[in-house]
């Protein structure tokens, strides 16, 4: 299985199969690695669906919606730092996530919204890894930041142009860390 190939399930014949215990933060950073490295061709794919679906559902915000979702992601930006400062990147990937689905939540096209919001889901677990790398996920919140500024300026085409960098972005770090760089 996938899980054995990454060494956090072991097999024992006759007994069945166990999760190996908590491991080091090198060992973790191996498990990440070796995941992402597993499941590369089909985030770049999802990856680049994902931007494409979540841009224009952003374009397509109400105006008078703005306010209140720049309140809903500077909320959660402001939660996502406070887990990323207590090293729970498990949380700051669930906060990543609401993240994203508030930017395409208030859509007034309802299928781009519905689509959208099913890539990311599609895509999780390779936040939660990517996520799990310190100096991604700091970039990652500097990057949601600006995001969270568009919003609250009233730009949704910077806002826009802003997560589809911060999705090529995430991307390409996903990437350079599946191939140990």
């Amino acid at each position: 299985s996938a899980l054995q190939a990454l060494g956090m399930v072991e097999a024992h014949v006759g007994r069945g199969r166990f999760v190996v215990g908590r491991s080091s933060d090198g060992r973790s950073s191996f498990f990440v690695q070796r995941w992402l490295q597993l499941h590369q061709s089909e985030l770049e794919d999802l990856s680049v669906v994902r931007q494409v679906l979540e841009t224009a559902a952003v374009r397509l915000v109400p105006k008078d919606q703005l306010p209140g979702v720049g309140e809903t992601l500077r909320t959660q930006l402001n939660e996502a730092r406070a887990a990323a400062a207590a090293g729970d990147a498990e949380s700051v990937a669930r906060l990543d996530a609401l993240f994203h689905a508030a930017t395409v939540e208030q859509s007034a096209n309802r299928p781009l919204r519905n689509l959208a919001t099913s890539i990311m889901e599609a895509v999780h677990p390779s936040a939660v890894a990517v996520m799990s790398i310190k100096d991604a996920r700091d970039t990652s919140l500097d990057e949601h930041e600006r995001i969270v500024r568009a919003f609250e300026d009233g730009d949704l085409e910077r806002a826009a142009i802003l997560i589809a960098h911060h999705q090529d972005s995430g991307q390409r770090r996903a990437l350079l860390h599946a191939k140990g760089i």
